[in-house]
């Protein structure tokens, strides 16, 4: 009787072990949002304040996390001048209310100082221990100016038991304070995004989500999020070396615009983006800004700026049912398509002179009424040219057709489905 009880414990004991831990694994990632509430953000960028435009960018992705996505909230300068332990915790790191959240996100009024130091360590101690994948990101204008290191700090957390990645999104930072941000992003393992238009904002938070393996739910149909293909400091980027005396680098794409630096002749830096002849670049002193094509050409360099980079594929469903796959590049290529009638039928796409940024995986999930997924490979075995296929539901027609923006590089296939099959 009494081998029986025991055995009827341990029993017992392991079922709600086994239970406890299939609740814990409901909540799959923790991610905390550090907002700067320094007196700063209160500063116009563009026809919005910087702490506006935030509310609205993150209130939106906050809207569209997926459950099992527990989301804090720290910020820090929001209630005293000149206060460096003016920090706070709005929103507990085990939270899933995205209605609380975005009421105290939008209860923030900037006032103080960059405390960035203490906030990384408040965020940091609500991930200890947590066995999760777990992500920290930090929305600022500027960097600490509390005499903190919070890059050495990022570095020290990591050494110890604190698993998280870090990403920072600076808004419209000046060039001398880009260096500690990046610094961090880099220590965590994550990604610096320089934003310098209100556009951009959204664009990075998402792409910092997407980095984090978050998928973010639409929340209306037919509309595509564009984001931004390369982060820096994560992506391997290209590297090229200054052949001109003098390298300019400007605020924009335009011989017209600000110039921000100079690099010397024989200086690297990293290709971050292309626009047609124009490079965003960063350099090893974290300098970032447009460079002109023609500060690097060389023999060896000519032909490589003729090759368009595939920088993002966005799939969606219309409100009319349609749906549609953009091709986004940073110079216009029209692919050529085979449509093959199989078990499985499918749309080829077969591009030329063309590359996939790195940010762009091997499959995309779609499940339209049409489109099942996206698979993305090479044309051959040993090919470089890549090959885009649509894996299409069977027995379900449906009318394509392709549309071309030379204004926008991007080539949109739209499939329609056959409404009289119904």
């Amino acid at each position: 009787m009494r081998a029986y009880i025991r055995i009827l414990t341990i029993f017992t004991l392991i079922f709600i072990t086994t239970g406890a831990g299939q609740a814990a694994d409901a909540v799959k990632q923790q991610v905390i949002f550090i907002v700067d509430a320094s007196g700063s953000m209160d500063s116009a960028m563009g026809s919005k304040s910087k702490i506006a435009l935030l509310k609205e960018a993150l209130s939106s992705v906050i809207r569209e996390l997926p459950s099992g996505i527990n989301a804090g909230l720290v910020s820090y300068g929001g209630h005293r001048q000149g206060d460096c332990n003016d920090i706070e915790e709005l929103v507990p790191s085990a939270s899933g209310d995205r209605n609380l959240f975005i009421r105290k996100l939008e209860s923030i009024t900037p006032k103080g100082m960059s405390a960035i130091f203490l906030s990384v360590q408040k965020a940091a101690e609500k991930l200890k221990g947590l066995t999760g994948k777990s992500t920290i990101i930090l929305i600022a204008d500027g960097q600490d100016n509390c005499k903190k290191d919070p890059c050495k700090l990022i570095q020290d957390l990591r050494k110890q038991e604190f698993n998280f990645n870090f990403y920072v999104i600076g808004l419209d930072v000046r060039e001398e304070e880009t260096a500690q941000l990046s610094c961090m992003a880099k220590a965590g393992n994550g990604a610096y995004f320089p934003v310098k238009s209100p556009d951009e904002l959204t664009r990075y938070l998402r792409k910092a989500m997407e980095l984090s393996e978050i998928n973010l739910i639409a929340k209306t149909p037919g509309k595509t999020q564009k984001t931004e293909p390369s982060p820096i400091s994560i992506v391997e980027s290209e590297k090229l070396t200054i052949t001109a005396t003098t390298g300019r680098i400007r605020k924009a794409p335009s011989l017209k615009s600000e110039v921000l630096s100079a690099l010397k002749k024989g200086e690297k830096v990293s290709v971050l983006e292309r626009k047609g002849e124009w490079y965003r670049v960063q350099s090893a002193a974290d300098k970032s800004g447009w460079a002109h094509r023609s500060i690097f050409e060389t023999a060896k360099t000519a032909p490589e700026s003729r090759i368009t980079e595939l920088m993002e594929i966005n799939a969606s469903v219309t409100a009319q049912g349609d749906e549609k796959v953009v091709f986004v590049f940073d110079d216009l290529s029209v692919p050529k398509i085979s449509v093959l009638k199989e078990a499985i039928p499918k749309v080829v796409c077969d591009f030329s002179n063309t590359r996939i940024s790195k940010t762009i995986g091997h499959t995309i999930k779609v499940n339209g009424h049409l489109i099942a997924n996206i698979r993305i490979g090479k044309q051959h075995e040993k090919s470089l040219t890549p090959r885009i296929v649509l894996d299409l539901f069977p027995t379900r027609p449906y009318t394509l057709n392709q549309i071309s923006s030379k204004e926008d590089n991007t080539h949109t296939l739209i499939l329609t489905p056959d409404k009289r099959s119904k």
